[in-house]
Protein backbone atom coordinates (compact mmCIF):
# COMPACT_ATOMS: atom_id res chain seq x y z
CA UNK A 1 0.00 0.00 0.00
CA UNK A 2 1.44 3.35 -1.03
CA UNK A 3 1.60 6.31 1.33
CA UNK A 4 1.59 9.90 0.05
CA UNK A 5 2.59 13.28 1.41
CA UNK A 6 0.10 16.13 0.96
CA UNK A 7 2.28 17.56 -1.82
CA UNK A 8 2.36 14.32 -3.80
CA UNK A 9 -1.37 13.75 -3.25
CA UNK A 10 -2.07 17.25 -4.57
CA UNK A 11 0.07 16.65 -7.68
CA UNK A 12 -1.57 13.30 -8.39
CA UNK A 13 -5.04 14.84 -8.29
CA UNK A 14 -4.10 18.10 -10.00
CA UNK A 15 -5.02 20.16 -6.91
CA UNK A 16 -3.19 22.74 -4.83
CA UNK A 17 -1.54 21.61 -1.61
CA UNK A 18 -3.72 24.02 0.36
CA UNK A 19 -6.84 22.33 -1.10
CA UNK A 20 -5.62 18.93 0.13
CA UNK A 21 -4.79 20.38 3.55
CA UNK A 22 -8.28 21.91 3.83
CA UNK A 23 -9.80 18.51 2.93
CA UNK A 24 -7.73 16.91 5.70
CA UNK A 25 -8.71 19.41 8.38
CA UNK A 26 -12.38 19.28 7.29
CA UNK A 27 -12.37 15.48 7.66
CA UNK A 28 -13.10 14.87 3.97
CA UNK A 29 -9.83 13.03 3.42
CA UNK A 30 -8.53 10.43 5.89
CA UNK A 31 -4.94 10.70 7.07
CA UNK A 32 -2.51 9.76 9.79
CA UNK A 33 0.32 11.71 11.41
CA UNK A 34 3.98 10.72 11.43
CA UNK A 35 5.92 10.91 14.72
CA UNK A 36 7.38 14.16 13.34
CA UNK A 37 3.89 15.66 12.98
CA UNK A 38 3.50 15.39 9.19
CA UNK A 39 0.32 14.39 7.35
CA UNK A 40 0.41 11.12 5.43
CA UNK A 41 -2.36 9.66 3.25
CA UNK A 42 -2.90 6.00 2.38
CA UNK A 43 -3.47 5.23 -1.29
CA UNK A 44 -6.92 3.68 -0.62
CA UNK A 45 -8.01 6.84 1.24
CA UNK A 46 -6.79 9.09 -1.57
CA UNK A 47 -8.64 6.91 -4.10
CA UNK A 48 -11.84 7.15 -2.02
CA UNK A 49 -11.50 10.95 -1.81
CA UNK A 50 -10.85 11.21 -5.57
CA UNK A 51 -13.95 9.12 -6.32
CA UNK A 52 -16.11 11.22 -3.98
CA UNK A 53 -14.87 14.43 -5.61
CA UNK A 54 -15.32 13.13 -9.17
CA UNK A 55 -11.57 13.22 -9.86
CA UNK A 56 -9.80 10.75 -12.15
CA UNK A 57 -8.35 7.70 -10.42
CA UNK A 58 -5.89 6.31 -11.05
CA UNK A 59 -4.36 9.55 -12.32
CA UNK A 60 -3.45 9.27 -16.03
CA UNK A 61 0.28 9.30 -15.34
CA UNK A 62 0.30 7.25 -12.13
CA UNK A 63 3.35 5.03 -12.22
CA UNK A 64 4.79 6.76 -15.28
CA UNK A 65 8.18 8.36 -14.91
CA UNK A 66 7.79 12.04 -14.13
CA UNK A 67 9.77 14.89 -15.58
CA UNK A 68 11.13 17.10 -12.84
CA UNK A 69 9.79 20.65 -12.81
CA UNK A 70 12.76 23.01 -12.56
CA UNK A 71 12.55 26.25 -10.59
CA UNK A 72 15.32 28.82 -10.30
CA UNK A 73 15.18 31.08 -7.23
CA UNK A 74 17.00 34.40 -7.60
CA UNK A 75 17.16 36.58 -4.47
CA UNK A 76 19.99 38.29 -2.61
CA UNK A 77 18.27 37.98 0.78
CA UNK A 78 19.24 34.57 2.27
CA UNK A 79 16.08 34.41 4.39
CA UNK A 80 13.90 34.66 1.29
CA UNK A 81 15.99 32.10 -0.60
CA UNK A 82 15.51 29.72 2.33
CA UNK A 83 11.78 30.46 2.58
CA UNK A 84 11.14 29.98 -1.15
CA UNK A 85 13.23 26.80 -1.26
CA UNK A 86 11.24 25.39 1.67
CA UNK A 87 8.00 25.86 -0.30
CA UNK A 88 9.07 23.03 -2.62
CA UNK A 89 10.55 20.61 -0.05
CA UNK A 90 7.36 18.54 0.16
CA UNK A 91 7.05 18.37 -3.62
CA UNK A 92 9.45 15.70 -4.91
CA UNK A 93 8.71 16.54 -8.55
CA UNK A 94 10.46 19.92 -8.21
CA UNK A 95 14.17 20.47 -8.73
CA UNK A 96 15.43 23.76 -7.27
CA UNK A 97 18.50 25.89 -7.96
CA UNK A 98 19.25 29.16 -6.19
CA UNK A 99 21.47 32.19 -6.70
CA UNK A 100 21.82 35.62 -5.14
CA UNK A 101 23.23 37.20 -8.31
CA UNK A 102 21.37 38.56 -11.32
CA UNK A 103 24.45 37.96 -13.46
CA UNK A 104 24.68 34.32 -12.32
CA UNK A 105 20.92 33.97 -12.89
CA UNK A 106 21.52 34.58 -16.59
CA UNK A 107 24.17 31.86 -16.76
CA UNK A 108 22.11 29.41 -14.67
CA UNK A 109 19.03 30.03 -16.82
CA UNK A 110 20.94 28.90 -19.93
CA UNK A 111 22.50 25.87 -18.21
CA UNK A 112 19.66 24.72 -15.95
CA UNK A 113 16.81 25.67 -18.33
CA UNK A 114 14.21 26.16 -15.59
CA UNK A 115 10.47 25.95 -16.19
CA UNK A 116 9.96 28.90 -13.86
CA UNK A 117 12.05 31.60 -12.20
CA UNK A 118 11.23 33.32 -8.91
CA UNK A 119 13.05 36.59 -9.51
CA UNK A 120 13.75 39.27 -6.92
CA UNK A 121 13.35 42.63 -8.64
CA UNK A 122 15.72 44.63 -6.41
CA UNK A 123 18.96 42.67 -6.78
CA UNK A 124 22.21 44.31 -5.72
CA UNK A 125 24.24 43.59 -8.88
CA UNK A 126 21.65 44.06 -11.66
CA UNK A 127 18.03 45.16 -11.68
CA UNK A 128 15.70 42.16 -11.83
CA UNK A 129 13.66 43.88 -14.55
CA UNK A 130 16.72 43.86 -16.79
CA UNK A 131 17.30 40.16 -16.04
CA UNK A 132 13.68 39.57 -17.03
CA UNK A 133 14.07 41.50 -20.32
CA UNK A 134 17.25 39.62 -21.25
CA UNK A 135 15.60 36.23 -20.70
CA UNK A 136 12.42 37.11 -22.59
CA UNK A 137 14.41 38.52 -25.55
CA UNK A 138 16.12 35.15 -26.07
CA UNK A 139 13.92 32.94 -28.33
CA UNK A 140 15.31 29.81 -26.64
CA UNK A 141 14.33 31.05 -23.17
CA UNK A 142 11.23 33.19 -23.75
CA UNK A 143 8.89 30.30 -22.77
CA UNK A 144 10.27 30.29 -19.20
CA UNK A 145 7.71 31.61 -16.73
CA UNK A 146 9.00 34.43 -14.53
CA UNK A 147 7.33 35.42 -11.27
CA UNK A 148 8.71 38.69 -9.91
CA UNK A 149 9.19 38.67 -6.15
CA UNK A 150 9.27 42.24 -4.96
CA UNK A 151 8.81 44.75 -2.18
CA UNK A 152 7.60 47.24 -4.82
CA UNK A 153 3.83 47.52 -4.69
CA UNK A 154 2.79 50.71 -6.48
CA UNK A 155 0.67 50.34 -9.61
CA UNK A 156 3.37 51.98 -11.76
CA UNK A 157 6.06 49.62 -10.41
CA UNK A 158 3.90 46.57 -11.10
CA UNK A 159 3.16 47.78 -14.64
CA UNK A 160 6.88 48.25 -15.25
CA UNK A 161 7.67 44.78 -13.91
CA UNK A 162 5.04 43.18 -16.14
CA UNK A 163 6.20 45.26 -19.13
CA UNK A 164 9.72 43.86 -18.59
CA UNK A 165 8.28 40.40 -19.30
CA UNK A 166 7.26 38.98 -15.92
CA UNK A 167 4.33 36.58 -16.15
CA UNK A 168 3.17 37.32 -12.61
CA UNK A 169 4.39 38.91 -9.40
CA UNK A 170 4.08 38.44 -5.68
CA UNK A 171 4.74 41.11 -3.05
CA UNK A 172 7.04 40.58 -0.09
CA UNK A 173 6.24 39.41 2.51
CA UNK A 174 4.10 36.65 1.00
CA UNK A 175 2.08 33.59 1.97
CA UNK A 176 3.96 30.45 0.91
CA UNK A 177 0.78 28.69 -0.30
CA UNK A 178 0.02 31.65 -2.57
CA UNK A 179 3.57 31.55 -3.92
CA UNK A 180 3.31 27.82 -4.71
CA UNK A 181 -0.10 28.27 -6.35
CA UNK A 182 1.25 31.11 -8.52
CA UNK A 183 4.06 28.84 -9.73
CA UNK A 184 1.59 26.05 -10.48
CA UNK A 185 -0.77 28.40 -12.36
CA UNK A 186 2.07 29.90 -14.39
CA UNK A 187 3.28 26.44 -15.36
CA UNK A 188 -0.22 25.35 -16.36
CA UNK A 189 -0.65 28.41 -18.55
CA UNK A 190 2.75 27.68 -20.12
CA UNK A 191 1.63 24.12 -20.90
CA UNK A 192 -1.54 25.34 -22.60
CA UNK A 193 0.48 27.80 -24.73
CA UNK A 194 2.98 25.09 -25.74
CA UNK A 195 0.16 22.72 -26.78
CA UNK A 196 -1.38 25.25 -29.20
Amino acid sequence: MKIYTTGVAARLLGLGTSTIQRALTAGKLKFFMTPGGHFRILEKDLEEFATQQGLAWPPPDLGAPRRMTKVLIVDDEPSYVQLMSAVFQNHPDYEIRTTSSGYEAGILTQRFLPDAILLDVLLKDIDGREVCRLIKRNPELEHIRIIAVTALESESDIKEIMAAGADDYIAKPFDTDILFNKVELCLRSRSSVLRR
